[in-house]
Formats: structure tokens, sequence, C-alpha cells
């Protein structure tokens, strides 16, 4: 236990140094780029906090975090160092979760190794000094499943129930996790109707009471019930309409193609209609270049490095700026190709395999799942895949100690 608790503090001062270091080097302090989401979780706060509108792509309970400041009559630039110190904060919850979890099967040093990889992983740290909600999603994700593994430990539902709460209110921060509900309830059918009688299904009943506010709200400002249209504006104007350019063979330019330009003036309702037209029509009549359109998507989002570096600038002129925003870029694109396909091969090898520990599975389809659903749009360099980077540590420690076993194993026999 002296040196569980030891080891973790040892992560948090390494993680800390690294952080610090990466902020003088970098000068952090100084960079003053705004991605135009960084925009968007900023209107959607104000418009929260100032006006008591929900926003139509940004879910309530992320504008409720990110937006606190607002509160005491913040100003915008109060929210974004708000962001930053939760964000950091999320960050390195994560390290310590991903050394937790590693331990329930490993020993010391592999779980140590898994949260020093995880401290290593470029972009999640570049992308917590925005104001995004990727830091908070992946600590959500990551406490979800140790949730769970406790769970698989303990046999004591109450983590079940509380698992599936923990997913159901991280709808509220991204909508992409409304799927991993429905294939966590699936892969616990028999265990479903223990999970309202436990004091964890008051958690659950509180976060799908805050989705009906959200679905509600968006119904009377909006006109349907919908999470958010994100969904729908991204399939649209990332996916869809690269395909029609394939089609038409005409160059794809973000938002500025005649029809996404068309699309983005209709309302909530017509857009979330025309949407699924659409993808009906593609089906039928495109099919070939939706495809196409979806590989160029993967394909782009596997092979870049993090745009939280290259848009970093050198404010203070210092000589070895351009080797650093370099090396780190192509660090970070490294570790996005190596991340991905092992996770896709690891994954792939969990699910296929029968002799494979339940968590792992859950692990696996998970990583699946988030590369997949990535793919529907692009242009965002490894953005959408430093959520699996944790996943595929976890992956890589579990199966290498279990390789280890059948090794030992096999040389007894």
């Amino acid at each position: 236990m002296k040196l569980f608790v030891k080891n973790e503090w040892l992560l948090f001062g390494i993680a800390f140094f690294w952080m610090i270091t990466l902020v003088c080097i970098m000068q952090i302090m100084n960079q003053q780029y705004v991605f135009n989401d960084s925009k968007s979780y900023l209107f959607a706060a104000q418009q929260l906090y100032q006006e008591g509108i929900f926003n139509d792509h940004r879910p309530f309970l992320i504008n409720l975090i990110n937006g606190f400041p607002l509160l005491f009559g913040g100003s915008a630039d109060a929210v974004f160092k708000w962001a930053v110190a939760v964000n950091l904060c999320c960050w390195f919850s994560t390290v310590l979760l991903v050394y937790r979890i590693a331990k329930m099967h490993s020993d010391e040093k592999n779980a140590f190794i898994a949260g020093l990889l995880f401290i290593f992983c470029i972009s999640n740290l570049f992308f917590a000094f925005h104001l995004l909600s990727e830091s908070i999603f992946v600590f959500l994700l990551i406490s979800a499943f140790y949730l769970v593994q406790q769970y698989f430990n303990t046999n004591r539902i109450g983590y079940l129930s509380c698992t599936i709460a923990l997913l159901l209110l991280m709808v509220l921060v991204k909508p992409i996790s409304s799927e991993l509900v429905i294939l966590l309830l699936l892969y616990f059918i028999r265990k479903i109707k223990h999970l309202f009688w436990n004091r964890g299904a008051i958690l659950m009943l509180c976060s799908v009471l805050l989705i009906s506010i959200q679905l509600f709200a968006m119904k009377k400002q909006y006109g349907s019930y919908a999470i958010s249209y994100v969904n729908t504006f991204t399939y649209y104007n990332y996916l869809s309409t690269k395909a029609d350019c394939l089609k038409n063979n005409i160059e794809f330019k973000e938002g500025k193609n005649e029809r996404a330009v068309i699309f983005n003036e209709l309302s909530h309702s017509a857009q979330k209609s025309a949407a699924a037209a659409d993808f009906g029509q593609q089906l039928k009549h495109n099919f070939i270049n939706l495809i196409k359109a979806y590989c160029v998507n993967f394909y782009s989002n596997t092979t870049k490095g993090s745009v939280a570096v290259a848009v970093c600038e050198n404010k203070n002129q210092a000589n070895y700026y351009d080797f650093a925003v370099f090396f780190f870029k192509a660090l970070s694109k490294l570790q996005n190709i190596i991340l991905t396909f092992t996770g896709i091969l690891l994954s792939c090898y969990c699910l296929l395999r029968k002799k494979i520990v339940s968590s792992d599975k859950l692990l696996g389809a998970a990583v699946l799942y988030f590369i997949a659903m990535s793919a529907i749009s692009c242009n965002q360099g490894d953005r959408f895949h430093i959520v699996i980077f944790p996943f595929v540590i976890l992956l890589l420690v579990n199966q290498g100690i279990q390789l280890k076993k059948r090794t030992f194993f096999t040389r007894q026999m």
C-alpha cells in the first residue's frame, strides 16, 4: 500500500515537471491562438449564463462547467483560464487513474510504465491548454472504466449503476458517448433488472433527468428533441459533402461548398431532416464515394500530428523554437499512428478471442467505436484519436502481462 501511494506521488511529480517543462519550452503562457471550436464553447457558455439559452451544438453540462466564472461576472479571459485549470486537473487525474486501473491487472512496475506512457502522450497535454472538451471527456471516460473495473473485481452492482450514470452524464459533455451506454447495457443485459435496486440507481435517475432537461429545452428552442445538432452538422458538412465533391470531381472546401452553405441556412429541424434524407440517398446512389470520403477522413485523422502543437508561435523569438515545434509535431504524429493501429489490432484480438477478460473486451469495443466515429469528421489532426490513447495503453499493458504468463506457462510445460 505504501509503495502504491509512493508511486502515485512520483507519477504526479513527473507529470507536473513535464507540464512545467512544456509550458516553458513552448511558451504556452504567451500563446494567443484560439480554435474555432474554442470560440464555440465560449459562446455556448455565455448563452447559458448570460441569456439562459441552451446552445444548439454544445450540451448544457459542458457549458455549465466551462462558463463557471461567468456566474461571478467573469470575463471571456477568465473563462479561458478557468478551462485550462479544469483541463489540467482532469489530465493529472487521468494519469493517476491509468496507473490505478493498470495496477488491477499487473504489478507496480508495469502500472507505473502505463502512467508514464500516458504522461508523454503529447496531444493530450497540449489540448489541455485550450477551451475544448477533450480533457474533461477523457477523464470522465477513464473514470467510467475505473468504475466498471471495480464492478468486475467486487461484483457489486452499485459500481455498474454508477458507470451507466456517468456515461449518461457524459452525453451532456460530448453526445458521441450516447452509443456507449447502449453498448454497455447490451453487454450487461442480464444484469439490467438489478441496476435499479441499489443506491447507484439514484445517480442514474439524476443523469436521465438532466438529459430530459436538455431534450425539452432543445425542443422548445429549436423545434425537435435532440441532445445536440453537432452530429447532424458534422456528418453533412464533412462526410456527406466530401462524398458529393468526390462524385462531382470538385474540390472539398470545409463549410464553403455550395451544398454546405445552403444546408447551414436551414432551420435546425430542417437540417436534421435533410441530413437523414441525404444519408439514405448517399447509401443508394453514392455509396462508393461515401466510403472513399470515410477512408480519406480516417487516413487524415490517423496520420496527422497535433494541431495544438502546430498553432504554437515563437513569441519570445527563441532560437530553438522551430525545432521544438517540429519535434513535438513529429512525435505526436508518430504516437497517433502507432497507438491508433496498435489499438485497432489489440481491440480486434481481444474481441475475437474467447479467453480474454471482460474488461479488455470492453476496452477494445470502446477503442474501435471511437476510431470508427472519428472518421465522420476530419481536418483536426489527432484530436479525435487522443480519446483512445489511455485505453490503448491499458490494453498494451494488460495483454503484455497475459503474453508473459502464457510464455512462462508454456516453458514450464
